[in-house]
């Protein structure tokens, strides 16, 4: 496992130094500007408590490792409430037609950010406790890099 957190580490600061973050570093754009994109990634966001409490959660348990992963859970599964709540801060949370909103979300343009939550699904829906437990630690580097440049 160690390996694996060092090769997560390693990813992270690969992915800290790409150009979004670039952006969102650069104090002479309005912050409102630089966290225009929050739309885009909706549909991880609110997908996350889900896969925390039907993807990653197994219980009862008896594996000391789904146990870790269980508890994560708990602690992650409700995140996507202050994404609402960040939306309005921002100003961004405009009324919109359901029609149109659903149109952006899921538009040629906003692709990317929707595979992110099948692939993850896809690789953590059935993997074994370690598998669970390196992909949530891999969500949780990625999260942090974004949550230290907007917050």
């Amino acid at each position: 496992m160690e390996k694996v957190l060092a090769l997560i580490e390693k990813k992270k600061q690969e992915f800290a130094s790409s150009g979004l973050f670039e952006f969102m570093r650069d104090q002479s754009i309005d912050p409102r500007q630089r966290l225009a994109f929050a739309p885009c990634i909706a549909p991880f966001v609110m997908s996350f408590g889900e896969f925390n409490k039907y993807v990653f959660r197994e219980e009862p348990t008896n594996d000391p490792l789904q146990a870790i992963v269980n508890n994560h859970t708990y602690e992650d599964d409700h995140h996507w409430l202050w994404f609402l709540e960040d939306l309005e801060t921002l100003g961004i949370n405009k009324a919109v037609k359901f029609s149109d909103a659903l149109n952006f979300l899921w538009n040629e343009e906003t692709k990317a950010s929707r595979w992110v939550s099948h692939q993850i699904f896809r690789s953590a829906f059935g993997a074994s406790p370690i598998a669970k437990l390196a992909i949530m630690e891999v969500i949780e580097a990625t999260g942090n890099v974004f949550l230290s440049l907007s917050l």
